[in-house]
């Protein structure tokens, strides 16, 4: 498939969000994440990034790249973004660490890198 190039440029743009948060907590054990506030807001930052990232994508390109999460994405920034009293600081650490990786994988992948 050929990406339109406003939709290469954000996959590269969410790309490289991924792996900024990845960066963010690649130093960082689960109990001290939980302790640093610093961090949780850098990471909560970035995921709202690649959601918005993700809503701005065109219909066409979610449509053909069904392989990447483009709901789950969208929801982690909706629910971050406006349901921020109710953040569930685990489930962040498992986005960063666990659905990140996975998201770069597909991305790459999708962006004929992978």
């Amino acid at each position: 498939m050929s990406l339109r190039p406003p939709d290469r440029v954000l996959l590269e743009d969410m790309l490289d969000w991924a792996r900024k948060v990845q960066r963010f907590v690649s130093d960082v054990s689960q109990v001290a994440f939980l302790d640093d506030e610093r961090t949780q807001s850098a990471v909560i930052h970035g995921l709202i990034v690649i959601g918005e990232i993700a809503s701005r994508t065109s219909d066409d390109t979610r449509a053909a790249l069904p392989q990447l999460p483009w709901h789950e994405v969208r929801g982690m920034r909706n629910r971050l973004a406006h349901d921020y009293l109710g953040v569930d600081v685990d489930e962040v650490w498992r986005t960063a660490t666990v659905d990140l990786p996975e998201l770069e994988r597909r991305l790459l992948v999708a962006l004929g890198r992978g």
